[in-house]
């Protein structure tokens, strides 16, 4: 959530030029399509004319049957030109009488067209219609690309029509239920993309845990669609937490035990969150008390504080042993921010999966900030589809994303550039590179729902007073980082791969911290926590600080508005869920 106009205002620049590069640029060498999949997927040359030039079955019964029906995805069309919406109409009449080339290039300078409306202004000013509109437009360049796939001099393959897709979903908005998300599906599966790691999954080889005791299978629902609505968005707590329950999972357990209290409050009525959490997890009101050896919390006071030279030691081995884990790949030496001596460092509490009456409670209420352990371990991602590059290649490699290039956002230097995942990582991971290259504060999981089927909305978001929960991917190699910022939201920060180092100042501190006056940076820190100055910054020496070393499984709660500063310590992939 922080610095997102300045993200967008450089993805719309890197959407304008790579539209200028050849189409032969776009293709991925070593995930290119065979034979078998050209007469077998979405297109059919053994076929006739009308077949060849088809759209996929399956994604055209997503369209609505009349051309007209379809233009009605633009609402409210008043700050669109005669001229546009002209064109717009063009464009879904050619797609509707299949005459796809004409269609197709006119598709083109239909989005330069719809760009420059979606470059003018701040991004969250630009009408809602036009990125509906970029929307549209991708959708029927998709089909049209997927019609023409053997088309000669086209130069189109899986990797074109995927990033048509991807363009879509990341500058316009969601139509027809998310119709780009279902379709990049779609086309994945058609071209065998996703066979490989599916199969895998269902013997659970990599993992011991096994969920073959209760019966489930746990590959049921992965290749369905989820259910969307309007905009796109599936009640993704309800959802996640029928899937705990069915996974036989630690959230699942506090599930099942019931301890909300959903009697009624001083005023007699129930809370809105208790409302919530009661209809989320429904409680047996005959089971609600509330043990303190259900939540074992780690408390700071027991340990040493980080502070010391003790702590510091073993803080820096644990680093040491974190560098040797075979998941790295090149990398280099990642060093802890200094220990500021004068700050009383302690470390974040750790608690086994509370109760969501205890999280609240204690953490939530109290602003307090803790890393909940055991409540993520039964997610696909980190079980039967155990998330590793080789996994991530296979399942979201062809995927288009936009990935910062530089140490921080804070310095000049730091840009986006558009690349597929599998470039990032042939580029930026798996070999040294002078470089940083970091997906950060994306959402993927709107993008590729296989990566969305890996993973569950914590239990806890039930507590929230707004259904949706932002969710947000931070792939990249070691040494990635997010400087000092703070957000408005209640964040969980759950790591998938390899691992983090965190540090966090409280929102009291907000002053010694100096945030930058720009509207840009303004929930950003001027201080540098990797090389503070303290002459400069002499309040930021006082202020106490929690610290930790966040690994796979483990999730951590940060109240809104806490300032955190986190740096990665091999390659890692972090999950966000933003809610409020």
């Amino acid at each position: 959530m922080f610095n997102q106009a300045l993200r967008v205002k450089l993805l719309l620049h890197q959407v304008r030029t790579s539209s200028q590069k050849k189409t032969h640029d776009l293709k991925m060498a070593s995930t290119s399509i065979s034979t078998e999949h050209e007469s077998g997927g979405l297109s059919n040359e053994a076929g006739n004319e009308s077949k060849k030039h088809s759209p996929p079955g399956s994604c055209q019964k997503l369209l609505p049957v009349d051309s007209a029906d379809l233009m009605k995805v633009i609402i409210n069309s008043s700050s669109m030109t005669s001229s546009i919406m002209s064109l717009l109409n063009t464009v879904v009449s050619l797609l509707y009488k299949e005459e796809y080339c004409s269609c197709l290039d006119l598709c083109q300078p239909a989005l330069d067209k719809i760009w420059e409306e979606l470059n003018t202004g701040y991004w969250k000013d630009v009408p809602l219609c036009w990125r509906q509109a970029y929307s549209l437009v991708s959708l029927a360049k998709a089909l049209c690309e997927s019609a023409l796939l053997s088309e000669p001099g086209r130069n189109i393959d899986h990797a074109v029509i995927l990033r048509t897709c991807d363009m879509g979903l990341l500058m316009g908005a969601p139509i027809l239920g998310n119709i780009l998300a279902k379709m990049s599906r779609e086309f994945q599966q058609a071209f065998g993309i996703l066979g490989q790691w599916r199969r895998l999954s269902e013997t659970a080889q990599d993992d011991p845990v096994a969920f073959k005791s209760d019966g489930m299978d746990n590959e049921k629902d992965s290749n369905t669609f989820p259910e969307t609505q309007g905009d796109g968005k599936s009640d993704n707590i309800t959802r996640d937490v029928e899937n705990s329950n069915k996974f036989g999972s630690q959230e699942s357990k506090v599930a099942q035990k019931g301890r909300i209290d959903v009697h009624n409050n001083e005023s007699g009525n129930s809370s809105p969150a208790v409302k919530r959490a009661r209809h989320y997890l429904k409680p047996n009101a005959n089971e609600l008390h509330r043990k303190n050896d259900y939540c074992e919390v780690s408390s700071p006071e027991s340990k040493n504080q980080l502070g010391s030279p003790e702590a510091r030691d073993n803080l820096n081995q644990l680093l040491i042993e974190t560098q040797e884990n075979p998941v790295s790949f090149n990398t280099p030496a990642v060093t802890l921010p200094p220990n500021i001596q004068t700050q009383k460092t302690s470390e974040i509490p750790r608690c086994s999966c509370p109760s969501v009456e205890m999280f609240q409670a204690m953490f939530m209420d109290q602003g307090h900030p803790v890393i909940i352990t055991d409540a993520i371990g039964y997610w696909p991602a980190l079980t039967t589809r155990r998330w590793s590059l080789d996994y991530l290649r296979s399942v979201a490699g062809c995927r288009t994303v936009p990935v910062e290039i530089g140490e921080r956002y804070t310095e000049e230097s730091w840009t986006q550039k558009l690349m597929t995942i599998g470039e990032m990582i042939d580029q930026y991971v798996t070999k040294s590179n002078a470089e940083k290259a970091y997906l950060a504060q994306h959402q993927l999981f709107d993008q590729v729902w296989e990566l969305r089927d890996d993973i569950s909305v914590p239990v806890y978001c039930c507590l929230g007073e707004d259904e949706d929960v932002d969710i947000n991917a931070w792939f990249g190699p070691a040494g990635t980082i997010s400087p000092l910022h703070q957000d408005p939201k209640h964040n969980f920060l759950c790591q998938v791969m390899g691992s983090k180092f965190v540090r966090l100042y409280s929102e009291g501190h907000t002053e010694c911290v100096y945030p930058h006056e720009s509207r840009l940076l303004h929930n950003t820190s001027q201080v540098d926590v990797d090389e503070p100055d303290l002459e400069k910054f002499p309040k930021f020496k006082d202020i106490p600080c929690l610290e930790a070393l966040l690994r796979s499984g483990d999730m951590l709660y940060i109240p809104p508005k806490h300032w955190h500063y986190v740096k990665s310590l091999e390659v890692s992939f972090s999950v966000s869920f933003w809610w409020q």
